[in-house]
């Protein structure tokens, strides 16, 4: 057990309580923290990256995005982005390889053409906040059944 102090808060903590508590509450301290029994770093040196892969067919597989990345590492894990009504592939996808692997297939394959398209394959950034339904300032309304 550890003691942690915090906005004049004492609290008694386990060690992974306390990299919980370091995560949650120190975001500038998290982006240097290291596990030490594994050695995995959090923030800016990540194990692994997150690479957004567009303008693929919308005919492509999981299986062929993955024999694609493959040559470059270990791909550990891919999203295929379809719509939410039909089911269908929407032409773009995330993966995850390790960081090395990642820069490697970025540097190989972005800007690369594949079944007649030109991929462009980055790192994927955050995702931005997403509009919640209320508009704000603007004085449009719509919709059914809301009350002006």
């Amino acid at each position: 057990m550890s003691n942690c102090l915090h906005k004049g808060i004492s609290l008694d903590l386990s060690e992974n309580s306390a990299i919980l508590f370091l995560l949650l509450f120190t975001p500038m301290l998290a982006q240097q923290l290291v596990v030490p029994q594994t050695g995995i770093r959090f923030g800016e040196n990540q194990v692994s990256k997150k690479m957004y892969v567009g303008n693929l067919s919308f005919e492509a597989t999981e299986e062929q995005v993955r024999d694609l990345f493959t040559p470059y590492g270990t791909v550990e894990s891919i999203s295929m982005i379809t719509d939410h009504m039909s089911g269908q592939f929407r032409g773009f996808c995330f993966i995850e390889m390790e960081t090395s692997a990642a820069n490697a297939a970025i540097e190989a394959l972005d800007s690369k053409e594949i079944d007649g398209r030109t991929l462009k394959v980055n790192e994927a950034r955050p995702r931005e906040a997403r509009f919640d339904g209320q508009r704000s300032g603007d004085n449009q309304r719509g919709g059914y059944g809301r009350s002006r």
